[in-house]
């Protein structure tokens, strides 16, 4: 474990996909792509997202269904937790769940 450590580290010890360019976000991105479609070039999605959390995933996946489908609802499990931001607490059907998080967003 120590080994893998010392040699991921002298690579670089700071990952921040949204503030620099990394080679290997763009082969990674590729992988997908190509793992998704299959290989087909005629299937090939044009864009990858890499989000900072779940709760980002979950805005995003929000957002790209309403794009795509042009509605507005959207069913979720009862008791579940998607995240702390607007959408995913917009998920949760439980009021005290909202509060809750709502408390913890604007507490200071």
């Amino acid at each position: 474990m120590v080994e893998a450590i010392r040699r991921q580290a002298e690579k670089f010890l700071h990952m921040s996909g949204t503030d620099f360019y990394y080679e290997n976000m763009v082969a990674l991105g590729e992988k997908l792509a190509s793992l998704v479609t299959g290989g087909d070039p005629a299937l090939e999605p044009r864009r990858v997202y890499y989000g900072n959390s779940g709760a980002e995933a979950i805005e995003a996946a929000l957002k790209m269904a309403r794009y795509h489908t042009g509605r507005d609802k959207f069913i979720a499990f009862l008791g579940g937790f998607h995240g702390r931001t607007m959408g995913a607490l917009s998920l949760t059907g439980s009021k005290s769940v909202q509060k809750r998080a709502s408390r913890r967003c604007w507490a200071a």
